[in-house]
């Protein structure tokens, strides 16, 4: 072998292999460069997965918070039944403030 460095066709993304002129194994890691098309693409995916998640997290938050305005009103005639009427009240009014919640969500 001569002085130079032969490379082999094993090119993984971020590695590269190659036969030193002794004939040791030499491994070589580090970033590899992407076209700018690429990274442009990566970038819009990214912005759109992230646009996704805002979305379902808006729509869960939503849901929780009628879920708990139901589970309130439920608790609180529970509470009533029971003769607790400070616990009824307490709770009718937590479920009534959730509920002004949502509509001021759903209004603007």
């Amino acid at each position: 072998m001569s002085g130079l460095l032969h490379l082999l066709l094993r090119n993984t993304l971020c590695q590269q292999e190659y036969v030193a002129a002794d004939g040791r194994w030499c491994v070589v890691t580090g970033r590899s460069r992407r076209s700018r098309r690429k990274r442009v693409q990566a970038r819009k995916n990214w912005e759109n997965l992230k646009g996704f998640a805002n979305a379902s997290a808006r729509g869960a938050e939503w849901v929780v918070m009628f879920l708990g305005m139901l589970v309130s009103f439920a608790g609180s005639f529970v509470a009533f039944l029971a003769g607790a009427p400070v616990y009824a009240i307490l709770l009718l009014l937590f479920a009534l403030f959730v509920g002004a919640a949502l509509l001021k969500r759903e209004a603007g």
